[in-house]
């Protein structure tokens, strides 16, 4: 781990089990949605990210599943039981399964397996299993099934990791820009800033767009902006950044509505006060600390020009006087 130091409880006797659960919670997962049947045909499940493959011969999987939980007591009656792996669109359906409400599957279309057991059509994957096995396992139970049926879709699956969902997608976007110059903007609307996400959990940022969308102006941020429903004049550069864990160099510019707003997706692109932001739900620390920069500096009337230079950067005061500059006044100058 070369020099990096780690924090920790090293050498004491006992393991405290809030601390224990966020060490485990390091280790990101898939999300799973076990589901089964008691003896008289109720529908049980609930969530899971303790999963695993155990054997190809034969195909046994395993989860680890609360002793006291009643889809345990219903999966022992039954001897059956499904892995649903969940995909990005079963956020809330995850969060549903993860609480012990008895009415989990309301509302909720299932199919089922030739066991019987409930599964989600639109899941990453799923496997129908038997029960094979039963392990003690300190306060949980190992439950081991035989596959006896399978099947996977085209959907992205949802990840979890240190207590929260993330999407496979937003990574993806992430490593699609790596390597490459991406363009960003903050959009003022009456001193309220444009965020937008990748959806419900996502966290927000400034919108964005890589430098190679087609060869377009500025990458193509007018015209998702534009497609958002919030048509923006981009009028100054405002900080130019290294941002180290997507390896792009990102440059944000100022911009102002040019149209009144219709934001075609008001969950996901919302404008924002400095009172209202949500601060721990931003992207990263950049865009953390960028944003307050900009609220305090709108708040003075004056402006910088932020540029990183590897250890920390510099900020360059600009008057914000800016005059329009044409190519045709640059012609004219140039005789």
């Amino acid at each position: 781990m070369g020099d990096r130091a780690l924090t920790g409880a090293a050498g004491h006797a006992s393991v405290d089990p809030a601390f224990f659960r966020r060490v485990v919670g390091s280790f990101a997962t898939g999300v799973t949605i076990v589901t089964t049947l008691d003896s008289q045909g109720c529908l049980h499940g609930l969530t899971a990210n303790s999963f695993t493959s155990v054997s190809l011969a034969p195909p046994l999987v395993l989860v680890c599943v609360e002793r006291r939980s009643r889809s345990l007591a219903a999966l022992r009656q039954s001897e059956v039981f499904a892995v649903n792996i969940a995909s990005e669109a079963q956020r809330e359906l995850s969060i549903r399964f993860a609480t012990n409400a008895a009415d989990k599957f309301d509302g909720v279309q299932t199919q089922r397996a030739a066991t019987g057991a409930p599964i989600f059509a639109d899941s990453v994957a799923w496997l129908d299993c038997r029960l094979s096995d039963i392990v003690a396992a300190g306060d949980h139970d190992v439950v081991i099934g035989k596959v006896v049926g399978m099947a996977e879709g085209s959907a992205l699956p949802l990840g979890y990791f240190r207590g929260g969902f993330f999407n496979v997608s937003d990574e993806q976007s992430a490593s699609q820009t790596r390597g490459q110059t991406v363009f960003s903007v903050i959009v003022d609307h009456g001193g309220r800033v444009l965020l937008c996400r990748a959806g419900e959990g996502g966290k927000w940022s400034f919108p964005e767009a890589p430098g190679d969308a087609g060869g377009l102006p500025l990458g193509g941020l007018r015209e998702r902006l534009a497609e958002a429903g919030a048509p923006t004049t981009i009028s100054f550069l405002y900080s130019v950044d290294e941002i180290r864990h997507r390896e792009c160099t990102l440059l944000l510019y100022r911009g102002e509505l040019s149209a009144k707003p219709d934001l075609a997706d008001r969950e996901n692109w919302r404008f924002f006060d400095a009172g209202a932001t949500p601060w721990e739900d931003l992207l990263d620390y950049q865009t953390r600390m960028t944003l307050k920069r900009y609220f305090q500096e709108r708040s003075q009337g004056r402006f910088g020009l932020f540029a990183e230079t590897g250890e920390g950067g510099h900020i360059a005061p600009i008057v914000d006087n800016l005059r329009s500059y044409s190519k045709e006044d640059a012609e004219r100058q140039l005789g």
